[in-house]
């Protein structure tokens, strides 16, 4: 077993709570990282992605990694529903823990990679514990992962949807959000929708 495979390990069951920013005072499993604990995680993209709905939205997280814009949006969106969805096995299983720590009910997490394709993909592992890609071979590590494209995922999850999205991240909405990770190319290749919520 690799040192850092052990250290990751030993500190997957120490939790520890945020010191600052928007997700102050919430728990989070301490292999996560510094500057996730710390509550500083990218302030500028997290400020402008706040801005960006509401409560009552629904909101798609396509590369929620370990769970840091989910649980952001959780408590904003309130009555909505948040759908992170992380490809890697590893972020997934810390995605899992950190909503389950916080008690985030309105977050449902899933193990999958969105693709323009059913069935199975290759993850290519970025040299960090981000950056990983079922387009771009990054490293010499893999995985291989469930994928679905967007339409058979909210067909499986009976959502209804109105939602269009674009290669340059920014977002046509009608009352939803989606935030894209590494998945550009799925989305790319569909439109969807978030329907209104109901007033």
């Amino acid at each position: 077993m690799k040192f850092k495979h052990l250290l990751k390990l030993l500190f997957s069951r120490i939790y520890i709570k945020i010191s600052s920013g928007p997700l102050k005072g919430k728990k989070w499993i301490a292999v996560s990282g510094y500057c996730f604990i710390r509550g500083d995680y990218e302030p500028y993209k997290t400020e402008a992605f706040l801005n960006n709905f509401s409560c009552g939205n629904t909101l798609f997280d396509i590369g929620a990694h370990i769970g840091t814009f989910s649980i952001l949006s959780s408590s904003k969106v309130g009555s909505g529903k948040v759908f992170a969805i992380e490809a890697s096995k590893d972020s997934f299983n810390l995605l899992r823990i950190n909503v389950a720590l916080n008690q985030c009910a309105n977050i449902s997490v899933y193990h999958l990679a969105i693709t323009d394709k059913e069935g199975t993909c290759t993850l290519y592992h970025g040299l960090q514990t981000w950056g990983h890609s079922t387009v771009k071979k990054r490293s010499k590590s893999s995985e291989t992962v469930e994928s679905c494209t967007l339409s058979t995922f909210l067909e499986r999850n009976r959502i209804a949807a109105q939602y269009t999205a674009n290669a340059t991240r920014k977002y046509e909405r009608n009352s939803g959000t989606c935030r894209a990770g590494s998945s550009m190319n799925a989305i790319r290749a569909e439109r969807a929708t978030v329907p209104a919520p109901r007033k």
